[in-house]
């Protein structure tokens, strides 16, 4: 678990390079791609600025990575988990990752769908 804020941007910023160096993608690229100037890039990757929400799902859609996989650093896909032979995890931590991929593929209409529908599941279990 990370220790403190600066710890965790820290931790974010080196998943956030090594996810771009697997692209082969450089700096000035990535920042490119997502609308901001390398210094900025340069500053999140060093763990000195904090990403908004926003520009994190920018820089994860660019670096074709979930989301997750930049937050918590875990194996975001069921074929990485296949390939490796492992098995995936179970837990409330995976369970809210899961939920995220699953959120992050839905179509804007589907996401006010699916909020009712947990809004009715929330409300029968509280009565």
């Amino acid at each position: 678990m990370t220790s403190s804020p600066e710890a965790f941007l820290l931790q974010l910023g080196t998943r956030i390079a090594n996810a771009r160096h697997a692209r082969s993608l450089t700096q000035a690229q990535l920042a490119e791609e997502i609308g901001v100037d390398q210094r900025s890039l340069q500053r999140i990757e060093a763990g000195r600025t904090a990403p908004s929400l926003q520009r994190l799902r920018e820089i994860a859609s660019a670096l074709n990575v979930e989301l997750s996989r930049l937050l918590e650093g875990n194996v975001s896909s069921r074929d990485e988990v296949k390939r490796s032979g492992a098995r995936e995890p179970r837990g409330a931590r995976d369970d809210v990752a899961t939920l995220l991929r699953i959120w992050e593929r839905l179509p804007e209409q589907r996401r006010s769908v699916a909020l009712k529908i947990l809004r009715l599941l929330t409300a029968e279990n509280l009565g």
